[in-house]
């Protein structure tokens, strides 16, 4: 629960980072640096249907290859005894840390790197390396291979539609029905 509550903090801390690290004139301009666009809800269902197809295909390589529940997932289950714990636990997992990891991962980090000579494949494929780099709490090979996916799905819906906010629906979703696997089906 501490960690959790911390992590419920870190808008607090990454939010005032990004606009330092934005150079951009207005809000305008920054959410334009950050793709943060309006949705178009055909558009947004179309992306939530590839990371649902996507979810499933990890889920059952997860369980052709028998890969074991981490640790970390199933001592927060555990921990999870009370309606507020679960609750904290669906706002960080589910919510705050899909918004902030895409905002710095698909936005922010996305928007630098394109503008170099990498360009936005170079973009695609290195912010996915460090989104993968930052999930080290996974312990089995094969998970992190599939979070480096993830990070590169997330990165071709970024890179195709130039909104973050569907990468971040799709990251929502994603984490979403990992949880309710976890709490419902494990």
């Amino acid at each position: 629960p501490v960690l959790l509550t911390l992590t419920l903090m870190t808008p607090l801390i990454t939010l005032p980072l990004l606009n330092k690290a934005t150079q951009a004139e207005g809000w305008v301009n920054r959410f334009e640096f950050w793709a943060l666009k309006v949705i178009n809800i055909k558009e947004l269902a179309q992306w939530l249907a590839i990371g649902f197809v996507f979810w499933l295909i990890s889920a059952f390589i997860g369980e052709w290859l028998q890969l074991p529940v981490e640790q970390f997932m199933l001592d927060l289950k555990d921990s999870s005894i009370s309606v507020s714990q679960v609750i904290l636990v669906l706002l960080t997992i589910c919510i705050v840390a899909p918004v902030m990891e895409e905002l710095v991962f698909r936005g922010w980090l996305f928007s630098k790197i394109a503008q170099t000579k990498l360009g936005s494949i170079g973009a695609l494929i290195l912010s996915s390396i460090l989104f993968t780099a930052i999930h080290t709490q996974y312990d089995n090979s094969i998970t992190l291979v599939m979070i480096f996916l993830l990070g590169m799905l997330l990165g071709i819906v970024r890179y195709k539609s130039g909104n973050v906010i569907y990468c971040t629906a799709v990251h929502i979703l994603f984490n979403s029905l990992a949880i309710i696997a976890l709490f419902f089906f494990l």
